[in-house]
C-alpha cells in the first residue's frame, strides 16, 4: 500500500498516547489515521464532516481554529494540516494553539510552500473547471518560506523538523492534462495501479495494521528523518507542494 508523505510523517511523530486534537479536520481523514487505544482524539472544524463514526476513540467540535474552546495546556499533541494558509491572522492560530499545548507538547502541521509549482496547477485547474476538490477551493492568504515559518512560530514553538512533500503534484499535474485532453478514462486502470490507494485502505483496521507494524522500528526511523529533514542540502523542499513541520512549545 502506497502512503503518503504527511501521512507517514504524521504516524512517525504521533506520540503512543495522551490527548489529541485534529484541527481543521476537514473529513477526518488523519483523525482516523491517529485512533488508537490509548489515544483520545478530538477532531474540530467550521464544518460537520461527512464521515464522523460514532463507534470510535474521538469527537468532534465545530468551532474554528482561531478560538478553540479548551482550557489552557490541555493538549499533548496537535496536528493541522493544510488549513493556517486559510486564516487571514495566521498568528492568532498559533497564539491559540500553542495556548491550549501542554509545554513540551508537539505541534504537527503542514502549509504550502511559497515557490510551489503547485500553485500554477491549482489556479489552473480552478481556471479551466477540472478542480475537483470544491471543498478546499478557499482563498489561500499565505504561501510560506521556511523563514515565514520561522517567524510565524518562534515565539512559541521552536522546530525539530522540516521538509516537504511532494506526493501528489505529478498525479495532480496528470489529472490536469488528461481532464483537458478528455481521456481520463482510457488509462483510469494504468494510473490507480501507479498511483493511487484504495478507498478500502482507508478503513481504520487497515490502518492499524500498517500503523502496528511501522511503530516497531519507529524510534531509529524518526531519528534518520529527522537528520534527512534538517539538512541544509534540501533546498529542493521549497518548490515541494507543502512543508511539513513538527514543532514543540517552548
Amino acid at each position: 500500500m502506497m502512503i503518503s508523505e504527511p501521512s507517514s510523517s504524521l504516524i512517525l511523530n504521533a506520540p503512543n498516547e495522551g490527548l489529541f486534537l485534529d484541527a481543521g479536520c476537514g473529513e477526518c481523514y488523519y483523525t482516523n489515521i491517529l485512533m488508537s487505544k490509548s489515544r483520545r482524539i478530538i477532531s474540530l472544524d467550521i464544518q460537520n464532516p461527512h464521515n464522523l463514526q460514532s463507534n470510535v476513540n474521538y469527537s468532534f467540535i465545530l468551532s474554528s481554529v482561531e478560538y478553540i474552546p479548551f482550557k489552557e495546556n490541555s493538549f499533548d499533541f496537535i496536528c493541522c494540516l493544510s488549513t493556517i494558509q486559510l486564516i487571514k491572522d495566521d498568528k492568532t492560530v498559533i497564539k491559540e494553539i500553542s495556548r491550549i499545548l501542554k509545554p513540551g507538547g508537539t505541534f504537527y502541521f503542514t502549509v504550502p510552500t511559497r515557490r510551489s509549482p503547485f500553485r500554477i496547477i491549482r489556479d489552473l485547474e480552478i481556471r479551466f473547471g477540472t478542480y475537483k476538490y470544491s471543498q478546499f477551493n478557499f482563498t489561500h492568504y499565505h504561501y510560506y518560506s521556511k523563514k515565514d515559518i520561522e517567524n510565524l512560530i518562534q515565539d512559541f514553538f521552536y522546530i525539530e523538523s522540516i521538509s516537504g512533500y511532494k506526493f501528489n503534484f505529478t498525479r495532480r499535474l496528470l489529472n490536469f492534462i488528461l481532464d483537458l485532453l478528455k481521456i481520463r478514462k482510457n488509462i483510469e486502470t494504468l494510473y490507480h495501479s501507479m498511483f493511487a490507494i484504495k478507498k478500502s485502505d482507508h478503513s481504520p483496521h487497515i490502518w492499524n495494521n500498517y500503523i502496528k507494524g511501522y511503530s516497531e522500528h519507529k524510534y531509529q526511523e524518526k531519528k534518520k528523518n529527522i537528520k534527512r529533514m534538517n539538512s541544509p542540502y534540501r533546498p529542493i523542499y521549497g518548490l515541494a507542494y507543502h512543508y511539513i513541520i513538527t514543532a514543540i512549545k517552548k
